[in-house]
């Protein structure tokens, strides 16, 4: 049987001597070089992709005629380009790797095939086939896996992350159904379609805003949270794993796990009475929802796996031994005495994150209460940060400017609390202080965050500042790679070459910024203008100004210009 690849052929199955599909006319030999063998998944599925196992007839650099692969076809209807870029970063992703538990990708593997009917392109992307099941298969057939194989597997899957990571790629989509087992029950990592490049990442902080605010790839119960928020990190990719490795030592679904109701932490641990508390208490790190409790790095995990674990595993064997559980009666007062004050900044911790996502979510009469809880017991910098954005929020000035302050008492180092007081001051039309807040924000950081030098970039534009503001924005540019900030980057550029009549290299600069973030409000009010200055219709540009409704529609800027609109509409009346 050969097997159509065009998504909107009703009759997909034909003859084994067919050459052309008999129902829609398409070739059953994709870009002349491969044959579908069978689909992988029901092609029936709602999915942006349909996926194929295929015979390569001729082969390429990495790999022998006829070998075995993988194909995928995006057959989803993408005007902004959102898949196909996905798509693309993964063939790049491929590309860049060379690991035995990655699959390859050679420079031809991602291609397209014009469906002549149709008159569309359909993306293609191919790629090297790894034998065996998925995780998530396995643990169906074999439910929960021992605790000797659970660090064998921990120590693979760091590795894989340790090569990823470190070839700047974060993966933030590792689940049971994205890693193989293989026959020889050793591991591979797959499905790079959600991979990033995270050269020179921002690495947010708590309470800090960040420009990353849209992540298009998430799997609910894997996904970390400040990966929800658009702020994945390396570290995201630690918690996916620490889920994982949940779901492979227990052997059941989240959802048929409890939580904690306060802070909606798995309970976990009695599924996995069979593997000894310093095994669990690390993967309950991993998959901690405070990103404080996890690795900063996977050379961290590695170290961990390979040293402190065997000394611990090997400690709590003598341990539970009869001669050392006696001993440990007479201990017991002062282990309950320690205990209780560990218990107390476990508790603080656990505030400080219900309190964020209560903040998040928007339930700011619940963030306020859990963030002064978790103050009460353990005031840190973190808390004070979040609950000073909190009060900035709901407009109690005071209460924001004294966190703010208490928060860099505490740590003068506190990036987020220097920024914070920034967009404070700014709201408040203190631009001086807000200036001077930004410029300890970037003293902080080193430099590397985009955030404050943005900010402050676009104050000295409203300035007159251009020059000044036009340093900070390249320095900027060359600190992210994320679209939405560099949305605003390009953005701000685009206004200074506005400022500078250089109208044709606006045009450029906001173009740019509009196809990294359509729904941008200042970004289109600027190109309406430009387009004015060089005597071209404005008029689609200018109603994306006025209508569009985005985080930058309350500055003072956007609301000159769109009034600056209305009154000139008034005057023509």
């Amino acid at each position: 049987m050969r097997y159509c690849i065009n998504p909107w052929c009703r009759k997909r199955e034909n003859e084994d001597s067919a050459e052309f599909c008999t129902n829609c006319d398409s070739p059953l030999l994709i870009n002349e070089r491969f044959r579908v063998i069978k689909p992988l998944y029901d092609l029936q599925r709602h999915h942006e992709t349909d996926i194929y196992e295929v015979l390569d007839l001729t082969g390429s650099w990495i790999s022998p005629p006829n070998s075995i692969k993988i194909l995928k076809v995006l057959k989803a209807y993408d005007p902004t380009g959102i898949f196909i870029s996905l798509l693309q970063t993964e063939a790049n992703a491929l590309r860049t790797f060379n690991h035995p538990a990655i699959p390859r990708c050679d420079l031809d593997d991602f291609f397209s095939v014009y469906l002549e009917r149709e008159q569309e392109d359909l993306h293609c992307l191919a790629i090297e086939k790894i034998e065996g099941i998925t995780l998530d298969e396995f643990i169906q057939r074999h439910g929960r896996i021992t605790q000797t194989l659970a660090i064998s597997w921990l120590r693979q899957l760091a590795e894989i992350l340790h090569y990823v990571h470190t070839h700047n790629f974060i993966h933030r989509d590792i689940k049971p159904s994205n890693i193989i087992v293989r026959p020889n029950q050793s591991l591979a990592l797959i499905d790079f379609g959600g991979a990033r490049q995270t050269t020179s990442t921002y690495y947010a902080k708590i309470g800090g805003r960040s420009l990353d605010l849209v992540t298009r790839v998430h799997t609910i119960g894997y996904t970390a949270p400040e990966q929800l928020n658009g702020k994945a990190i390396p570290q995201s990719d630690f918690f996916s794993l620490g889920k994982t490795l949940i779901n492979a030592l227990t052997g059941k679904e989240f959802r048929e796990l409890p939580s904690d109701p306060e802070t909606g932490e798995l309970l976990w641990q009695q599924e996995a009475k069979h593997c000894d508390p310093p095994l669990l208490r690390f993967i309950e790190d991993l998959a901690s929802q405070g990103m404080a409790r996890r690795p900063k790095t996977s050379q961290e995990i590695l170290n961990f796996l390979n040293d402190a674990l065997p000394r611990q595993l090997k400690r709590y064997e003598l341990f539970r031994s009869k001669k050392i559980r006696l001993g440990a009666l007479f201990s017991g007062a002062l282990i309950l005495l320690a205990g209780f004050h560990f218990g107390r900044l476990q508790i603080a911790d656990n505030m400080l994150n219900i309190g964020v996502r209560q903040l998040t979510s928007n339930q700011l009469t619940e963030a306020q209460t859990s963030l002064k809880r978790s103050i009460a017991l353990n005031p840190t910098a973190e808390a004070y940060t979040s609950l000073g954005l909190l009060c900035k929020i709901t407009q109690q000035y005071q209460c924001a400017l004294e966190s703010y302050n208490k928060a860099i008492q505490l740590n003068p180092n506190i990036y987020a609390a220097y920024y914070n007081l920034g967009s404070y001051h700014e709201e408040l039309g203190d631009y001086q202080q807000a200036i001077s807040a930004y410029q300890k924000a970037i003293e902080v950081s080193q430099g590397k965050a985009p955030e404050p030098l943005n900010n402050l970039a676009r104050l000295l534009i409203l300035q007159g500042k251009d020059s000044e503001a036009k340093a900070l924005i390249e320095k900027a540019l060359k600190t992210t790679s994320d679209d939405f900030a560099l949305a605003i980057l390009h953005k701000n550029m685009g206004w200074i070459l506005f400022n500078q009549q250089k109208y044709s290299e606006s045009e450029v600069a906001l173009n740019q910024s509009i196809s990294l973030e359509p729904n941008l409000a200042s970004s289109h009010c600027l190109l309406a203008q430009v387009q004015e200055a060089q005597k071209q219709p404005a008029k689609t540009e200018w109603r994306q100004c006025l209508t569009i409704q985005s985080g930058d529609s309350a500055s003072s800027e956007v609301i000159q210009w769109r009034s600056n609109l209305i009154n000139r509409a008034l005057s023509s009346i």
